[in-house]
């Protein structure tokens, strides 16, 4: 049993260290030393602390954390102890606030002294954002305990040094998080003591205010995908508006849905298609107390207020712009100003009106103004994250909603899911709940970014399978893997995937928003990064278990999860599971651990699973050996990726049985034994053959590299059983079946010592294969009918697993109908196909079933019945389709090509068989090589392309003198007096002697068939 002990996730203290993304400020008083040599002492310190009292407000009101203050400087963390979405931003926009208000300060102790003001306060800033392992440090000189240790904190104070006076610099991983937010100017790249490479260095001028906060840190120009209904929807609300009849809409959903994106989807409809008045709100996380701030910074960005301008200046800005909504300008226009923080030009003497009661007119003034608008033509009101909208904009909203009833105004809002709508639903409001995308709509988005390049089935796999439905999730996460080099590389007009996808990965520009929600949940979120570390799917006991909690004590916790919709619950009786709803989040709550927690976690998660889970890992192995792995656990990881390999293999899923002994190979170098280690990888290359020969075909060189070390090791260990398999495939990938036929007598003298009857069973598979196409049908139909009476005294249906990926009887019997056609007998050929496909069919076994059909296709072929043939390709396809495995569906297209051809259909018949063969040859399948250049070459007569059809029987000599493929020879030569005929048909004397080759070897093979086809 487990005794580590593992703490009550309820007791666990929210600055346990972790690895975090986080963004660092460090601001420097410029000549610092000047200003202590200039002033007195006591000045000094008061300066001092005017200066840390500002920085604290300002990073207090970003959401900053852990002042430190290092002599003169001080240095800040935006993302720890807790994250927000926007870190990086709010880090930018405390420097800015830092900057441009330290110069203003007073240094003066009181007013009365008289002492000379030096020259005014000049401050530098320098931001970086980047991984760090942040926790609490014990040491005297840290009050709180809190640290971040890694490059990024170095890097924010280096940067500061390049700062001229009284500005912000900022460092590329920090600029790539910000968008269009901000205008930066580039400085170039500067060496910086400490850092190998030379640093990419920007400069943050001003935030930009034109732009809305979608436009600003998305990418608008990607395509609205599979919004059909809700645009339909809000089309028919704007058609209301214009009748008129008011008409509001909320769109809800979680960060990334594309709420924004609909919006302005249907902001530029309109606005191309209609004459309006836009008026566009975005509410602030940092001014969601601050009273009516949406308001006046649209109406600053409508009237092009300028903080430059003049007081009298904004206000003839502010009096224009109010003028379009014919408001009272005695009234309404002082109140409005007063906002903005104009002085009144006139109006009532406010001393006259108690705070509240001003306020209520302020209000009026504005609902009055958006009336007037109306009343003028169309309005389409924007109003975007009401999640943070203050209280006095929101109240503004309600009055507004009650207002517009009956006038040409369109509220588009929107929110995410926690936003509640305090205004009573009425026939003209309206809430629409986003749906998640479905895996082709966000393939589509994939797509889209890859400009529309072909992409790799794996990636489109990868990013679907980790968005979650959720367009944004999607689309950071592809531009992060386009972006790798290491990953994918763009070849022509194809995204190749070139290295192995993580398992996690978090973009950066997601981190601070999916660890933010974590941050939120405390205590919770350790129950959270121990699921992560089970898993995307999590058992209820198990995680019990592994938390050491009741399940009584864990069920609340749980529920706030599934509240916060970081889970969502699943019922499979017996078990209850838990599943994070997105991939990335599952991934961000386990990259937040630190290495060395995640390994005992996963060591805790994998014996716990081994000693009382069974049921879990007998199914699938591959989950003990992922969590062996990552523990460090090398030995017992092994083990259980080949279990997890051998169980894909019998299941015929071999694109995952080629990962799970991968995986197995990849950690041998870590075992200390060499025997043990000889041992284990050749069990795993054993298994990993049959997997890679499905995959990528039997002539690949990943192949033939697998089984030469195999033989190898072989070699170096004593003779055994085992060995066996291993021979088998160093047989199948010979190549050159006169080789092969060697190899196969060896395998069964090594099957007759061991005394081993599967053994022999499968020599005589090898035997009977090497000596059909050697042209001994005679020979190699002796060696069935032994391998059949030895299948009939055993059970050794667990084969096809390990020896060519296909049952032994079922290649015996298409073997055997096949060898029957050529020796004359079509009628028992017949009857012996039959028993193939039924055996086959009744064994439900994938590659078993393929290797029928293939045989089944071949027989068809020879009967000359191209129906026959069309029926059986199209089933190899979908069947090959279906297992992914290349060879089969291409030899299945070959075929159907050949079917459609001999239908009249020459021209696309032909097309698809030569693009068939190429695939054909790229992955090696050679032994069928002489039949395909037959049919290919007749097509070609067909089509009077006689020189390219005598082309492809030169090559099929040379392939069949190269590999001793002599089954067909005998057509070979048939067909090549064909097509000579028909190139010279006034001289025969050089077809006759093709026709006088093909009976003479007909008959040295004893195959009647091809005999009469010669002779005709």
């Amino acid at each position: 049993m487990v005794t580590t002990p593992v703490r009550d996730a309820t007791d666990r203290v929210s600055f346990e260290a972790e690895r975090r993304h986080l963004t660092v400020l460090f601001c420097d008083l410029v000549d610092s030393v000047g200003w202590s040599r200039r002033l007195d002492p006591e000045d000094f310190r008061q300066v001092l602390s005017n200066y840390r009292a500002m920085c604290q407000r300002i990073i207090a009101r970003y959401g900053g954390t852990h002042v430190r203050y290092v002599g003169d400087g001080v240095r800040v963390y935006f993302g720890y102890p807790e994250a927000h979405e926007d870190d990086a931003e709010r880090a930018v926009l405390a420097g800015l606030d830092i900057v441009r208000r330290g110069p203003a300060l007073s240094w003066r102790q009181t007013p009365a002294d008289n002492a000379v003001q030096p020259d005014k306060l000049a401050l530098r800033i320098g931001i970086a954002t980047g991984l760090v392992v942040a926790g609490q440090v014990l040491d005297d000189n840290n009050d709180d305990g809190l640290e971040a240790v890694g490059e990024t904190p170095n890097l924010a104070a280096r940067l500061q040094t390049l700062a001229p006076p009284n500005t912000v610099i900022i460092a590329e991983a920090t600029r790539l998080l910000l968008g269009q937010l901000f205008d930066l100017q580039d400085l170039g790249k500067h060496a910086l003591k400490g850092f190998e490479q030379p640093v990419q260095v920007w400069q943050v001028r001003a935030s930009r205010g034109n732009l809305s906060r979608y436009e600003a840190t998305r990418n608008p120009a990607t395509p609205l995908v599979n919004r059909t209904a809700e645009l339909a929807h809000l089309t028919a609300c704007w058609t209301r508006v214009r009748a008129p009849q008011g008409q509001v809409v909320l769109l809800r959903g979680e960060a990334g849905i594309g709420k924004s994106r609909l919006a302005k989807f249907m902001r530029d409809r309109i606005v191309e298609q209609s004459r309006i008045t836009l008026l566009y709100y975005q509410c602030s996380p940092y001014h969601s107390n601050s009273a009516l701030y949406p308001i006046a910074t649209q109406l600053e960005r409508s009237a092009k207020i300028h903080p430059d301008d003049s007081l009298t200046h904004k206000r003839l800005k502010l009096r224009r712009l109010l003028r379009m909504s014919q408001i009272d300008a005695e009234q309404d226009l002082p109140l409005i100003a007063g906002l903005l923080g104009l002085a009144a030009e006139s109006g009532p003497d406010e001393l006259e009106f108690t705070p509240a009661r001003r306020r209520a007119q302020l209000l009026q003034a504005l609902v009055k103004h958006l009336c007037g608008l109306a009343s003028q033509q169309p309005v389409l009101l924007i109003f975007e994250d009401l999640h943070w909208i203050d209280p006095s904009s929101l109240e503004l909203l309600q009055q507004g909603i009650a207002a517009i009833q009956d006038l040409p105004v369109f509220m588009l809002l929107t929110a995410r899911t926690e936003f509640e709508p305090p205004w009573p639903q009425t026939s003209y409001c309206h809430c629409f709940d986003l749906e998640h995308l479905q895996l082709p709509q966000i393939e589509a988005i994939v797509r889209n970014l890859a400009v529309n390049k072909q992409v790799a089935s794996e990636l489109l796999g990868y990013v679907g399978s980790r968005a979650g439905g959720n367009p944004l999730y999607a689309e950071e996460l592809t531009k992060t893997v386009l972006q790798d080099h290491n990953l994918v590389h763009q070849d022509g007009d194809t995204y190749r995937l070139v290295g192995v996808l993580p398992e996690y990965v978090v973009p950066a520009s997601l981190q601070d928003l999916l660890i933010a929600r974590l941050d939120k949940l405390s205590p919770m979120k350790f129950v959270a990064q121990t699921a992560a570390v089970i898993g995307r799917e999590v058992d209820l006991q198990l995680l019990a278990r592994v938390v050491q909690l009741p399940q009584e004590h864990l069920l609340p916790l749980l529920d706030q999860l599934v509240a916060a919709q970081i889970l969502q619950q699943h019922r499979q009786n017996p078990q209850q599971v838990y599943v994070f709803r997105h991939a990335l989040m599952q991934e961000a709550a386990y990259e937040s651990l630190l290495k060395r927690r995640r390994r005992e976690l996963h060591q805790r998660v994998a014996v716990i699973v081994e000693q009382e889970f069974p049921q879990l890992w007998s199914r699938q192995p591959e989950i003990l050996a992922h969590h062996f792995s990552e523990a460090g656990l090398s030995e017992q990881a092994i083990k259980y990726w080949l279990q997890a390999g051998q169980l894909a293999n019998e299941r015929y899923a071999n694109h995952e049985a080629v990962r799970h002994l991968l995986h197995g190979l990849a950690l041998l170098s870590t075992l200390t034994n060499p025997e043990r280690r000889k041992q284990q990888e050749l069990a795993l290359r054993i298994a990993l053959g049959p997997a890679l020969i499905a995959t990528k075909g039997p002539g690949t060189e990943d192949v033939q590299r697998n089984y030469q070390q195999a033989i190898k090791l072989c070699e170096q260990l004593p003779e055994s059983a085992e060995h066996f398999a291993a021979y088998w495939g160093w047989w199948r990938v010979a190549g050159n079946f006169q080789v092969m036929q060697k190899r196969a007598q060896q395998m069964l003298q090594l099957a007759e010592r061991l005394n081993d009857p599967g053994l022999r069973l499968q020599a005589h598979h090898s035997m009977w294969a090497s000596l059909f196409h050697l042209g001994q049908p005679t020979e190699s139909l002796e060696h069935v009918q032994n391998g059949l009476a030895l299948y009939e005294h055993g059970d050794f249906r667990a084969h096809a697993a390990v020896y060519g990926g296909h049952d032994a009887k079922v290649c015996a019997l298409g073997e055997a109908a096949q060898t029957l056609w050529l020796l004359g007998y079509p009628e028992q050929s017949q009857v012996w196909l039959e028993k193939t496909l039924v055996w086959a069919e009744s064994f439900q076994h994938t590659g078993s079933l393929l290797h029928a059909l293939d045989m089944c296709l071949l027989v068809a072929y020879y009967l000359r019945a191209p129906d026959t043939v069309r029926d059986f390709a199209a089933r190899l396809i979908a069947v090959a389709r279906d297992g992914s495995v290349p060879d089969y569906e291409a030899k299945g297209q070959f075929f159907q090509g050949w079917a459609v051809a001999q239908a009249g259909e020459t021209t696309s018949g032909l097309n698809a068989m030569e693009q068939a063969l190429q695939t054909l040859h790229a992955v090696g399948t050679s032994e069928d090589v002489p039949v395909f250049c037959d049919m290919l070459a007749e097509i070609y007569g067909a089509c009077g392309q006689f020189e390219q059809g005598l082309d492809q029987l030169d090559f099929a000599f040379r392939q069949a003198d190269t590999d001793h493929t002599y089954t067909w020879l005998a057509e070979l030569h048939r067909c090549q007096g064909e097509l000579l005929c028909l190139q010279q048909p006034d001289d025969f004397s050089a077809a006759q002697g093709c026709f006088l080759h093909a009976l003479t070897v007909a008959r040295s093979q004893q195959a009647k068939s091809l005999e009469l086809r010669a002779a005709r």
